[in-house]
């Protein structure tokens, strides 16, 4: 019985090879299009996400100051970040502030309900209060305002009576220039009379 079978499966007459359909136009066009769709995010990602992360990977294992060529060192950087005093502060108040911001939040919203609510109440009071303060500060923005308003009429002022001091000014000017040529019309007739 198993030779049968097995000489029923070979003697079948299940094709080799499948015959390939000749695709259309229309399909090979939408192909393309999509193709080009696919490709413009997929450079982007090449160039903007996989080589940064990779170059700066290759980068960490070098040294260079930002010009000339880069000089292989090895896990030498990676010893200096673990062995260096500042960088193990930085690692735990980074991991400080992220885990306490997150378990504060946790705390006053999640854990306990009445908190969360006492918590609100006392954030709508200090609304009242900064609503009350805003309002305080309007009004000292117009008394202010009011005060501007009278400086700048007396600077209106200031400026009617400086016209007038430069007009007079003027006139003095006028004046001394009539009497510098009266002068000079005397000097004349003096050299006149001398001669």
């Amino acid at each position: 019985m198993r030779g049968d079978t097995f000489k029923m499966a070979t003697n079948s007459n299940i094709p080799t090879q499948k015959k390939r359909r000749k695709k259309s136009k229309l399909y090979r066009h939408e192909s393309r299009a999509a193709f080009l769709f696919i490709l413009a995010p997929l450079v982007g990602y090449l160039l903007f996400t996989l080589y940064p992360f990779f170059y700066s990977i290759y980068a960490s294992f070098t040294t260079w100051n930002g010009l000339g060529f880069m000089k292989f060192v090895g896990f030498d950087n990676y010893i200096n970040l673990l062995t260096d005093d500042l960088f193990h502060k930085s690692l735990f108040n980074t991991f400080f502030m992220m885990m306490g911001t997150q378990l504060g939040y946790y705390y006053l919203f999640i854990s306990n309900g009445i908190k969360s609510v006492v918590h609100i109440q006392t954030v709508t009071g200090n609304l009242d209060t900064i609503l009350s303060t805003s309002q305080q500060m309007n009004s000292s923005i117009q008394e202010v305002a009011s005060i501007s308003q009278e400086s700048a009429a007396g600077v209106e002022e200031t400026s009617a009576n400086a016209e007038q001091t430069s007009s007079s000014m003027e006139e003095v000017a006028d004046s001394s220039n009539e009497l510098s040529k009266s002068a000079e019309k005397l000097n004349v007739l003096v050299q006149q009379f001398k001669l």
